[in-house]
């Protein structure tokens, strides 16, 4: 299966999970400070359900037969591989960031 092929099933599952998992939007006291007599309170938004998503998103691609693997960085004279082809892992492999937030599997040579 190519690369390509694979970064869209991503984004399908990504998709799927969003509408699965909406985001649950919470504001959070995160500390503050005084000037005066007066306290201004931090606050950051977080999406609660962002780590359940996620779980959403790994199942989904394992349900497509997908699995999660742990690879280096590729030095930055690795070219991006051509992402039509199917990735080969082995030792020599690391991964490379590309457009849209994906990632290509490539070969350090």
């Amino acid at each position: 299966m190519s690369q390509k092929r694979a970064n869209s099933q991503l984004t399908s599952c990504q998709v799927s999970a969003t509408k699965d998992v909406p985001t649950s939007i919470e504001n959070k006291i995160t500390g503050g400070f005084f000037v005066g007599y007066i306290w201004i309170p931090t606050t950051s938004d977080v999406d609660t359900n962002n780590e359940l998503r996620t779980k959403v998103v790994a199942q989904c691609m394992t349900n497509k037969g997908y699995q999660s693997v742990e690879l280096p960085v590729c030095p930055a004279k690795v070219p991006v591989p051509d992402m039509n082809k199917r990735a080969i892992i082995n030792d020599n492999s690391c991964f490379k960031q590309i457009s849209g937030g994906y990632y290509a599997i490539a070969q350090k040579s």
